[in-house]
């Protein structure tokens, strides 16, 4: 059985509860990310005696840097979303226009756990 995404959107829609737990997951998603981000940052610079101001730095520029490109790259790509292509109302509320590919959030998850893994294999050379 083959189900189109405009399908999917009408039965998800169609579950009050399940919109609801969306959209808690979907900002639950985003503040975990900062969070996480944020407490990398903070034991970075508690850190800096000890391994250097590098890992702070790098956590800092790369990351924002990156982040600035995509969201440039994404306004002039302009991607439609689905809903606009498709012609159907989304499941989570959206008054947004293009700027679907790339994803920040996907994009913004995968900027962090690099930064992580770069501060774990940090952590296993100067421990």
């Amino acid at each position: 059985m083959k189900i189109s995404y405009s399908d999917l959107s009408t039965s998800i829609k169609n579950n009050s509860g399940l919109v609801t737990a969306l959209n808690v997951l979907d900002k639950a998603i985003t503040y975990i990310t900062i969070l996480f981000y944020l407490g990398l940052l903070i034991y970075a610079a508690i850190s800096i005696p000890k391994i250097g101001a590098t890992l702070l730095y790098r956590s800092i520029v790369i990351p924002g840097v990156s982040f600035v490109l995509v969201s440039l790259f994404r306004k002039v790509a302009s991607a439609p979303r689905p809903y606009e292509v498709y012609n159907f109302t989304p499941a989570l509320h959206k008054d947004t226009k293009g700027k679907s590919f790339p994803s920040r959030h996907v994009f913004s998850i995968f900027m962090v756990a690099i930064t992580f893994s770069r501060f774990l294999s940090l952590q296993v050379y100067f421990y």
